[in-house]
């Protein structure tokens, strides 16, 4: 099983670790079922981005905060990971290139546009992966955060997918994985 730091729940260290700021619980299923083969679709960048970056073929991530963005890169480089773009963005906007992601993570900031927005973009795309971050989050996702699994599943029509919660204090990291793909239950 994978180790998660604990200084990780702080989010302070998740760069110098390359994990994601989401529930360990979550990481370690993502850490199980990931592939090299694989492409990520990534809303907000960070220590998610290097570590989707060693696991799998490509990363493109959008993110809103510039400074952020220069921080990240200069690991990126640092590092020699070939394979991350970063998009910058400011308003919903955004032109995702059209292609297949076999994962996308949904984990920007709520301030300048909001995940059910994000989401609903992401709808047509049909990844086997989806992580909605700070899912119980009224401020991230306003028009889905009361939604149960099994509402949720039904809302978005995700029949072919199990969708599981996992904790980290208050907030909550929903991963909605294929059926084809393992998940623990």
């Amino acid at each position: 099983m994978m180790e998660i730091p604990k200084d990780i729940r702080d989010g302070k260290s998740t760069l110098e670790h390359e994990i994601p700021w989401i529930a360990p619980d979550a990481i370690r299923e993502l850490d199980k079922i990931l592939q090299k083969g694989m492409t990520v679709l990534e809303f907000g960048s960070g220590g998610s981005t290097l570590f989707f970056s060693k696991r799998c073929l490509s990363v493109l991530s959008f993110e809103s905060d510039l400074e952020w963005i220069n921080k990240l890169s200069k690991i990126i480089l640092e590092k020699n990971y070939t394979n991350v773009t970063i998009k910058h963005f400011l308003d919903d906007k955004i032109e995702i290139p059209d292609s297949h992601y076999d994962c996308i993570m949904i984990d920007n900031s709520w301030k300048i546009v909001s995940r059910d927005k994000i989401l609903d973009m992401c709808l047509t795309l049909s990844p086997s992966i989806l992580v909605l971050d700070n899912f119980r989050s009224k401020r991230a996702f306003p028009s889905n955060y009361k939604l149960s699994t099994k509402e949720f599943t039904k809302k978005y029509n995700f029949k072919n997918y199990l969708c599981k919660d996992y904790k980290l204090r208050s907030q909550v990291t929903r991963c909605l994985i294929i059926n084809s793909l393992k998940i623990t239950e």
